[in-house]
């Protein structure tokens, strides 16, 4: 099983890549989401997809969230081309996530992720964590096509949203033991059918 690089990598990172899957041979390939990718850019506050507060405003930008949405179906086309180059054959998995929460938790080492831009445009926590399910309904929306069997991606999206309770998310990304456990019960899932016998 190999793990690609995520699909916004940077092409620099690629050629360490080609000669690990040219001898591994991997059976499949899984990609890690993050949906922080979805709500906000690495300057929070002048990427923020959402729109600013006020009286009748729907929360996400549209336009502007839909160009980020499209940039980010690019980087998984590009991946497949990626892949059907070096690694022909080879299906790729990945998630969609769940319905994070943008409540400012996060460790000592890194974040938060989600709710300074919320902030800046002056959302509160519960308004916020609608703009983020919205955000990551569509994310998963573009996913589901990509996976459809008339794209000929080789591609399966792993269902993974609506799966953890408020309770199960340690900080804004990432979840409790727990949590991950129940997350990965739905890779093992799903990967038993192209696997049988080797999961």
């Amino acid at each position: 099983m190999a793990r690609f690089v995520s699909a916004d990598g940077e092409p620099t990172e690629r050629p360490a890549i080609v000669p690990v899957l040219s001898w591994a041979n991997p059976p499949a390939g899984c990609l890690p989401d993050r949906p922080n990718d979805c709500l906000s850019a690495p300057n929070q506050k002048a990427g923020c997809l959402a729109s600013p507060w006020r009286p009748g405003a729907t929360g996400l930008n549209a336009a502007r969230f839909q160009g980020a949405l499209a940039g980010i179906e690019a980087s998984f086309r590009d991946l497949f081309a990626f892949r059907d180059r070096y690694a022909p054959g080879v299906p790729i998995f990945a998630h969609n996530y769940d319905f994070a929460i943008p409540n400012g938790a996060h460790p000592a080492c890194a974040g938060p992720w989600l709710k300074p831009s919320l902030d800046y445009c002056g959302w509160n926590v519960q308004q916020g964590t609608l703009i983020v399910r919205q955000a990551l309904t569509d994310f998963s929306s573009m996913l589901t096509g990509l996976a459809a069997p008339t794209a000929n991606n080789n591609f399966t999206l792993v269902n993974t949203q609506g799966t953890l309770q408020p309770d199960d998310w340690a900080n804004e990304l990432h979840p409790y033991p727990n949590g991950f456990k129940s997350l990965a019960a739905h890779f093992v899932q799903t990967l038993r059918a192209p696997f049988p016998g080797r999961i």
